[in-house]
C-alpha cells in the first residue's frame, strides 16, 4: 500500500472512531488553517534554499554539507510525533531509504520539536536517517513554511487529549506546514510538496520516479 493510500485508510478509520462533534470541531478549524494563503510564500522551484545548522537528537549540530549525499538531500518538514500523518510519512520514507542512496539522495526530517522530542519521533517510528530539531523555527522560516495555530485547532486537539501548547513548551505555538523539499548538490529546490491539508504529503515512489528521470 502505498502512502497516499495508507494516509486515507487512517483518515477513515479516525473518522468513524471520533464523535460527530469532535469531527466537527477539527474540520472547523482545519477550514481556518486551510483557508491561509501559505503555500505561496514557500520556497519555490529552482530557488537556492538557505543553508542550515540544526540540532539532532543527539545534540550535534548539522548542516546541508554535513547531511547530502553525492546528488542532494530530500527534506521532509513535521509538525511532530504528536501528528500520526507524519509518524505514517516518516515510517513510509524510512522504507525507501535503501532506495534514495542507491540514487546517492540523503534523507532528512525536520520539525519544531526539541532535540528530545526529534528522539523520541527517531524511536517511536525507527528511523535512521537525521531527524533534526528546529525549535527556534529559522530553517523553516526561511524555507517560508511557519505560520502560527489558530486557538479553534487548540480546543479540537484538546478534545483528543493532545495538549499541544504543554507538548512545545510555548503560547503561542508555530508549526511548520508539512512539505517535502529534495534539493541537488548545490542546494537547489528540484522538487517540492507543499500543502496547508496535513493528510496530504508527497508520495515516496514519486520522489524515487523524479529521481530516476534526472
Amino acid at each position: 500500500m502505498g502512502l497516499k493510500e495508507q494516509l486515507l485508510e487512517f483518515q477513515e478509520k479516525f473518522i468513524k472512531s471520533q464523535k460527530p462533534e469532535v469531527i466537527d470541531m477539527l474540520v472547523a478549524a482545519n477550514e481556518e488553517i486551510f483557508a491561509t494563503d501559505l503555500v505561496s510564500r514557500a520556497l519555490p522551484l529552482g530557488a537556492e534554499a538557505p543553508d542550515f545548522s540544526l540540532v539532532n537528537p543527539q545534540k550535534q549540530l548539522k548542516t546541508f554539507s554535513d547531511i547530502r549525499g553525492e546528488n542532494g538531500l530530500i527534506i521532509s518538514f513535521y509538525r511532530g510525533n504528536w501528528c500520526p500523518y507524519c509518524n505514517i510519512e516518516l515510517t513510509a520514507l524510512q522504507g525507501y531509504l535503501s532506495e534514495f542512496k542507491k540514487l546517492r539522495v540523503n534523507l532528512a526530517a525536520v520539525s519544531p520539536e526539541s532535540p528530545d522530542q526529534s528522539l523520541s519521533t527517531q524511536e517511536i517510528n525507527h528511523l535512521s536517517f537525521e531527524v533534526l530539531s528546529d525549535s527556534q523555527h529559522k530553517t523553516i522560516t526561511d524555507f517560508g513554511l511557519d505560520f502560527r495555530l489558530p486557538e479553534s485547532y487548540h480546543e479540537a486537539m484538546a478534545m483528543l487529549g493532545i495538549d499541544l501548547k504543554a507538548f512545545y513548551g510555548k503560547d503561542p505555538v508555530d508549526l511548520a506546514v508539512p512539505a517535502t523539499y529534495v534539493l541537488d548538490k548545490n542546494r537547489h529546490v528540484i522538487q517540492r510538496f507543499v500543502d496547508m491539508d496535513y493528510s496530504l504529503r508527497l508520495d515516496p515512489e514519486d520522489i524515487i520516479n523524479f529521481l530516476q528521470k534526472l
